[in-house]
């Protein structure tokens, strides 16, 4: 007998199946913390004790998704109907910065001094920026056309979102 799909049961299931697919957590290491500028006091500490934790995490323009990263590196896609995962990305570094295109197409994350460029349906490296200094801050244009990034090192660039090359770049923006 078929289960309905918002069934407790079934979401249940669901939920296993989803994390049974996922490696067991206990053999798993949490990524190296490259830069601290994002993070409280107390995350610093849990994750340098190797503390399995989120780190970032935002809702989407739309609302219809929440986005979170955590210590073993993963960004976890949740629907905002139950709060089921929707999706896992396993990066190669620990993001500390996220952002969500407003066409729900890319995730910025921002992993330390690189930019990784994840499309969201597929959950594939669409590319990797490096940039100048540590990433800490990201943030994309209404129409999704445009990145803006903010680095440790008074840094304000804008990326176009078609070639992922900087089209301007603002420096010496106080600070420091």
């Amino acid at each position: 007998k078929e289960r309905p799909i918002n069934s407790p049961r079934y979401c249940t299931r669901t939920l296993i199946e989803q994390r049974d697919k996922r490696k067991v957590l206990k053999d798993r290491e949490v990524l190296p913390l490259t830069v601290q500028e994002n993070l409280e006091e107390e995350q610093v500490k849990f994750l340098q004790k190797g503390k399995i934790m989120p780190v970032v995490m935002f809702y989407a323009p739309d609302a219809r998704r929440f986005v979170a990263s955590n210590s073993l590196g993963e960004i976890i896609i949740y629907e905002t109907r139950e709060y089921q995962p929707q999706a896992y990305i396993q990066g190669k570094a620990l993001a500390t910065v996220l952002a969500m295109s407003s066409n729900n197409y890319f995730i910025a994350a921002g992993t330390g001094k690189n930019i990784d460029i994840w499309n969201v349906q597929t959950q594939e490296l669409r590319k990797s920026i490096p940039m100048k200094g540590n990433v800490l801050g990201l943030d994309f244009s209404a129409d999704a056309s445009q990145l803006a990034v903010v680095t440790d090192d008074n840094c304000l660039s804008i990326l176009d979102t078609k070639t992922w090359e900087t089209v301007k770049s603002f420096d010496q923006l106080g600070g420091k």
